[in-house]
């Protein structure tokens, strides 16, 4: 609070509370030192250990208005495959957090998703990653941020992995039917 005085008087203001969030290098919130981060945008990620999926520490984007976005990149070399945790508190199908290899986009999330483990196959050759979370011109919902954590990295072939399961349906006899799953690996 503070207390503004003249000859006339004085008053005092209401008290504000000021929060300090611990921040701690990126490389350290991602668990993987041996990679080199450059947050980006308008507002940078940074590590925290208030939110994470290892009850530790993890990444998280920088605060954001609307039409701007917080970028978070690495580089590494394939063929190999990364997985990591994501998780995302925003406006639904509209401030969305996304994954990108080498410029393609892998997948998006937005709305209140909990963590969430994916894992990709990285292609041969230096590959540029990159999570980004975008906010558009609608408002707000949630939390308005997006968080990484436990990222890894592993050299070579892999064996395939479902990242998404068939889920079950009931059709009339004689009804076309769709199953959709998810697959990563070599």
């Amino acid at each position: 609070s503070v207390v503004v005085t003249n000859t006339y008087g004085a008053v005092t203001s209401a008290v504000a509370l000021l929060i300090v969030v611990p921040t701690v290098p990126l490389a350290m919130a991602l668990d993987t030192t041996n990679l080199v981060w450059t947050p980006e945008g308008d507002a940078l990620w940074f590590g925290q250990t208030n939110v994470a999926h290892d009850g530790a520490d993890a990444a998280q984007s920088g605060v954001l208005a609307d039409h701007q976005q917080s970028r978070l990149r690495t580089s590494v070399t394939g063929p190999g495959t990364l997985a990591f945790w994501w998780k995302v508190s925003s406006q639904s199908g509209a401030d969305v957090l996304s994954f990108s290899v080498g410029g393609a986009l892998q997948a998006q999330v937005s709305g209140e998703a909990g963590w969430e483990r994916r894992q990709f196959y990285v292609p041969a050759g230096s590959q540029m990653l990159e999570w980004a979370y975008a906010k558009d011109a609608s408002g707000t919902n949630g939390l308005d941020a997006a968080w990484v954590d436990q990222v890894t990295f592993a050299l070579g072939g892999t064996a395939p992995s479902l990242g998404t399961q068939p889920t079950n349906r009931i059709v009339l006899a004689g009804t076309a039917v769709d199953f959709s799953v998810t697959a990563s690996g070599t």
